[in-house]
């Protein structure tokens, strides 16, 4: 699941997350990570409420390729380029949404539907699967 063809490893692409520790990885404006996340059949996932997460390490220029899914309802996102320091992520940082768009009341906007730049960027309706 989490792994990288040789091709990717020539062309120097690294994982961010092994799918089987979350060694790499710690609280937003904290020092370690929060107790809310842990690895699920090797996904991420997030367990329990609040304490976004971010990488040990800093990128300047990058391409970053992930799978998700969300459940029925199911509300989430992923920042990246944020800045520590603010009280919220969101504060800093754009967010890719990952959403349930028929199941929430995000879904019926493009601005902040599933795939949005979450209320700068609009995404295509249909560009995503439905939750599951």
């Amino acid at each position: 699941m989490n792994t990288l063809t040789s091709a990717e490893r020539t062309a120097g692409w690294i994982l961010l997350f092994d799918g089987e520790s979350l060694d790499g990885w710690r609280g937003y404006n904290m020092q370690s990570l929060p107790g809310s996340w842990a690895v699920e059949n090797g996904t991420l996932a997030r367990v329990g409420q609040g304490g976004d997460i971010i990488t040990e390490a800093q990128f300047e220029d990058f391409e970053f390729a992930f799978d998700w899914k969300v459940g029925n309802g199911g509300n989430s996102g992923v920042f990246y380029r944020a800045a520590e320091g603010q009280p919220l992520i969101y504060h800093s940082a754009p967010e890719y949404q990952l959403l349930d768009d028929p199941n929430h009341q995000d879904g019926q906007s493009p601005l902040t539907s599933a795939g949005s730049n979450y209320a700068l960027n609009p995404v295509p309706r249909g560009a995503v699967h439905a939750a599951g």
